[in-house]
């Protein structure tokens, strides 16, 4: 099975076009590698600013709502992303308004290491690739069928590996992957 997933992050990384253009510093560079830069990448979701949106709280998880991290040709280049954050510890019992509000405050301030310590990260990320521009004015793109949507999951060393990579074909397909977000973060809580 390792053997799988060291071969889908292969071909994965093969089949960027470089190095995604917000770490275009470091393309070129003998000290950093393609992984390494799209570790960085990644890294760079959990970051509010780079996606426009704030964690919110629901289902026992934090998430970008509305559609998560949006690409954006000028700021976020690595593709649409619906990122996830999983605590590691157990949530209390009575979870109220005030609570969530405290904690969401908290989260968005916690720096990208902070994060992958505190919490399981998950972000399901489309590539530009597959991407397409919807005619709403909003500078908004959507996933053209048939697609490809890779999760990735941060170890408890810190470090992204690629989880699994999935081919969407079909509207059917695609709201199956919807469940599936939904399920890998559920299968995450404790």
């Amino acid at each position: 099975m390792q053997a799988i997933l060291y071969l889908f992050s292969v071909i994965f990384l093969l089949s960027c076009s470089g190095v995604p253009s917000n770490t275009q510093n470091y393309e070129g560079s003998d000290e950093v590698t393609q992984e390494k830069a799209l570790s960085i990448s990644l890294d760079n979701l959990l970051s509010g600013e780079v996606c426009g949106n704030q964690f919110v709280f629901n289902e026992g998880a934090f998430y970008f709502p509305d559609y998560g991290c949006i690409y954006d040709s000028s700021i976020q280049k690595l593709g649409n992303a619906n990122v996830f954050l999983v605590p590691r510890k157990h949530l209390p019992t009575n979870i109220g308004d005030e609570w969530i509000e405290k904690e969401e405050e908290r989260i968005n301030q916690l720096a990208v290491s902070e994060l992958k310590k505190e919490f399981e990260v998950v972000v399901f990320l489309v590539e530009p690739k597959y991407l397409r521009k919807v005619d709403n004015g909003e500078g908004v793109y959507s996933a053209s069928l048939p697609y490809q949507e890779d999760c990735y999951i941060v170890g408890m060393d810190g470090t992204w590996r690629l989880e699994n990579s999935y081919s969407i074909s079909s509207l059917e397909q695609e709201q199956a992957m919807n469940l599936k977000m939904w399920k890998k973060v559920n299968d995450l809580r404790l």
